[in-house]
Parts: C-alpha cells; structure tokens; sequence
C-alpha cells in the first residue's frame, strides 16, 4: 500500500464502523482516509447512537486519518456531523451521484 501512496494515491477505507472495516485494520494498514459508514449516522438519531458516532471519529482521528461521513441526506444530519470533528463529508445533501460532464460544469 505504502508503493500506492508513493504514487500520490490515497487510500480509504469505506464502511468504518460496520462489518469487515474494523479498528485492528485501521491500524495495521496506512489508510489514509476512513469512511465512516451511513449506518452510523442513521443510528445517531438518539443520544448513545450520536455518542457511537462520535467515538468511531475519534477512532479515526486516533489512527491519524482525515476522516470522511458518507450518507448525509439532510441539514439535522450536517448540523451533527458537523460537531463530530469530521474532515469531508458526502451524500444526497450535498448532490446526487451525477456524469462527470455534469460534475466538471458545477
């Protein structure tokens, strides 16, 4: 991984926080970015899932990553994530999936 990012190919891992994408990967491997899964974020609708949220950033930050929340769909969500510490954010809030016509035009 470490020959990708010599190239100046940055490295994600997707899915943070839910299935296969655990801590002990974060560590061993030189990820560079962690997305923090959208299941998270639909869970944060309460107290403890906004503080499960929170910690999984934090364990991002920890592992030294920028750190990226997928799935936002509405301002509630961005005013929350916006508290968590997190460096990029994606989701239909922001725009839909689109061409790269489309993209290189906006």
């Amino acid at each position: 991984m470490t020959d990708i990012q010599a190239q100046g190919i940055t490295i994600a891992m997707d899915d943070f926080g839910s299935g296969y994408a655990s801590f002990p990967h974060l560590l061993k491997y030189p990820f560079d970015k962690v997305k923090i899964d959208r299941s998270l974020l639909l869970d944060a609708s309460s107290r403890k899932g906004e503080e499960v949220y929170r910690l999984v950033a934090q364990l991002g930050q920890i592992a030294h990553c920028k750190i990226v929340a997928e799935g936002i769909e509405t301002q509630e969500q961005f005013d929350f994530i916006k508290t968590c510490g997190v460096d990029l954010v994606q989701g239909y809030y922001f725009a839909k999936p689109m061409p790269l016509e489309r993209l290189s035009r906006s």
